[in-house]
């Protein structure tokens, strides 16, 4: 008997509006799983050994131990990814005693009383500082002293062809140029250097101090802290680029 005339024939017995069985509308449901299932995978005219053995459950728990499997990876890959994290933020606590000492190094360099010396100017540079719409900004002049080098902004206070020497104010631990006194024979002027990691952008030493009080008392997760020591990192980078070049 052909698959159809024996499905027809459950049809008909168990069809919910026809069969008087309690169960009618279980059995139907499950005659017609049967049913799709033979047709995609059971034994065909042209195919009668094709094996065709199904068991639910152990599907199930091939999928389950799929996921499993997925699940397993990616708590490993975070486990990984924690443990460098890790591994980072140990090493960061010795360049965060590295950044904080050279900041403290700094913020007593600079409350230290400064130091005057008259220096010899061995050679001076103009850069006109570019605006949008060709129009031109500051105009900087850059000194090089015998032992330090300034960028000022130049305004004409006095005049440049007949200054040979400046007294240059400096910090005692570092030697680092706060302002020069230009005089002509007319004339005595103060002016500060235009860029140093004290003036215009000192603010960078209280943000570290700030940073790292933040990381010690309200960071908990690797995350938080991990974005906080990358910010102070690249602080301390800018710090150095001011120190050695301004």
């Amino acid at each position: 008997m052909k698959k159809s005339t024996i499905v027809t024939t459950f049809h008909t017995c168990y069809h919910p509006d026809l069969s008087k069985d309690p169960n009618a509308q279980e059995k139907f449901i499950a005659i017609n799983e049967a049913y799709n299932f033979l047709s995609k995978i059971g034994p065909t005219p042209h195919n009668e050994t094709r094996n065709y053995n199904y068991n639910p459950e152990v599907s199930e728990y091939d999928q389950w131990r799929q996921q499993a499997k997925a699940k397993a990876r990616a708590r490993e890959e975070i486990r990984l990814q924690q443990q460098m994290i890790k591994q980072m933020l140990r090493s960061f606590q010795y360049a965060a005693f590295i950044i904080l000492s050279f900041n403290v190094l700094l913020t007593v360099d600079w409350l230290l009383p400064k130091v005057e010396k008259e220096q010899r100017i061995l050679k001076t540079s103009t850069q006109r500082e570019k605006l949008r719409g060709g129009y031109t900004g500051y105009i900087y002049k850059n000194f090089v002293f015998e032992n330090s080098q300034m960028k000022i902004v130049w305004s004409n206070q006095v005049k440049l062809e007949l200054l040979d020497r400046g007294l240059v104010e400096s910090t005692i631990i570092f030697s680092i140029p706060i302002s020069v006194i230009l005089e002509d024979k007319q004339k005595k002027v103060r002016i500060e250097q235009a860029y140093s990691i004290y003036h215009i952008v000192g603010y960078v030493i209280p943000i570290i101090f700030a940073i790292a009080l933040v990381y010690i008392t309200l960071m908990k997760t690797l995350d938080q802290k991990l974005t906080l020591a990358i910010f102070m990192i690249a602080l301390f980078l800018f710090q150095l680029f001011l120190f050695y070049f301004f």
